[in-house]
């Protein structure tokens, strides 16, 4: 499964830092995943295809209500943490947060929703004409943060499945290196007693492999045809 997050990076000077006895917290960085979404794909006989989920703009893998509950509540809790206790300025500063996602939509709704919840709800201290228009219809009290990214096929940082030559060039130098190698002979030595394939000649990776299909799909059936109707937002 392909992890997506976004990364909050505070960032703060060092006359602005905040000690706790002999120890000085001078940066905090934060990676977290996207609140609750839609499936991001099913089956083809699956009753509830991408029409039917309508929460979020609408289709798979879009954040739904709750997702967006969560992270404004993360973002109360990071304001308690780090906004409360002197290390970030009540009001939002440029140079203090650097807010970075992945290009998917439920991952940039979740820190917008997390931003909502440590800038927005303030009470008051933003100021109005300065942090946030002074115009009828705009939501009182709300904080446009910037929320930065990049292109998914090159994001390197929050895509896993980015292809990267120099990813791959690291992983088989880690796959060769001696310690690693000492590790696996250290694993294998947990089944040197195995009796699995000694009783049962059936057994063999290939099985185990075709189990593990089998069984993912088994998951999928059971997700999608005993979920309960869609209820309207």
């Amino acid at each position: 499964m392909m992890l997506r997050l976004f990364v909050a990076v505070l960032l703060l000077r060092v006359a602005e830092s905040v000690r706790d006895g002999e120890m000085e917290l001078i940066l905090v960085q934060g990676i977290w995943r996207h609140g609750d979404r839609s499936p991001t794909k099913t089956f083809p006989s699956d009753p509830f295809q991408d029409g039917n989920w309508t929460f979020g703009g609408g289709g798979f893998g879009q954040l739904s209500p709750i997702g967006m509950k969560q992270h404004m509540n993360l973002g109360k809790l990071l304001r308690s943490a780090y906004v409360d206790t002197g290390f970030l300025a009540q009001r939002y500063s440029s140079k203090e947060i650097y807010i970075r996602s992945t290009d998917v939509n439920r991952t940039i709704i979740s820190a917008m929703s997390n931003l909502l919840g440590m800038y927005s709800v303030n009470n008051g201290a933003s100021i109005p004409g300065v942090d946030y228009p002074d115009e009828p219809g705009w939501p009182t009290g709300y904080v446009p943060v910037a929320i930065h990214t990049v292109d998914d096929d090159t994001d390197y940082i929050g895509n896993p499945d980015a292809v990267c030559a120099r990813q791959d060039k690291l992983w088989a130098m880690a796959k060769s290196s001696p310690e690693l190698q000492a590790f696996q002979n250290r694993t294998d030595q947990l089944h040197a007693n195995s009796t699995l394939r000694q009783v049962n000649k059936w057994f063999s990776d290939d099985l185990f492999n075709q189990m593990t299909v089998i069984n993912d799909r088994v998951e999928l059936y059971q997700n999608g045809i005993f979920s309960e109707l869609l209820k309207p937002c």
